[in-house]
């Protein structure tokens, strides 16, 4: 179960931007589709939620779907946006699901994982991926998946069906 303190380590190797992000925006390439898309929920590891309340932050725009989904929770964003919208809670909480996005990861038996990434991200469309962030976003689901709550929600629960493609041969370790 993902605790307070290791929660607060992996967000500190995530402000919760990434620069790339901000430039495909100002070109006109992306209208920040992740953060404001509807039909679709964010998926929150064991311990998150509960860690997320613990160091002060509010969980005030999320709607919880199913609160034991594989030991960790489903959301989706309330009608008034997520947690990058105006108003709401004073410190609001971003999932990592949102933070390691567009990639997710899924552990294999014997410490191999799966990188996936989201195809209609436009860093993924236009072949501009970020390679610090998926050097970071590796590291982090490295040593999330050392705990065995973790590892097993990542191998059993499903994002959004169509948002994520498994990448062809890329296998990390």
């Amino acid at each position: 179960m993902l605790s307070p303190d290791v929660l607060s380590q992996v967000l500190e190797r995530f402000p919760g931007t990434m620069p790339l992000c901000g430039e495909l925006v100002d070109q006109g390439a992306c209208q920040w589709d992740c953060c404001e898309f509807s039909g679709s929920y964010f998926l929150l590891l064991p311990g998150e939620w509960e860690s997320a309340l613990q160091l002060g932050y509010g969980l005030d725009r999320f709607e919880v779907l199913d609160a034991d989904y594989f030991g960790g929770r489903k959301v989706e964003s309330r009608q008034d946006g997520c947690c990058s919208a105006p108003g709401g809670a004073q410190r609001p909480y971003k999932p990592l699901d949102c933070r390691l996005y567009p990639y997710w990861y899924q552990p294999r038996e014997g410490g191999d994982m799966i990188r996936m990434q989201a195809a209609a991200c436009p860093m993924m469309r236009l072949g501009r991926a970020d390679e610090e962030h998926r050097t970071r976003t590796a590291l982090v689901a490295e040593l999330l998946c050392r705990d065995p709550d973790v590892a097993r929600f990542l191998r059993e629960a499903r994002m959004t069906p169509g948002i994520y493609d498994v990448v062809p041969g890329l296998v990390t370790r």
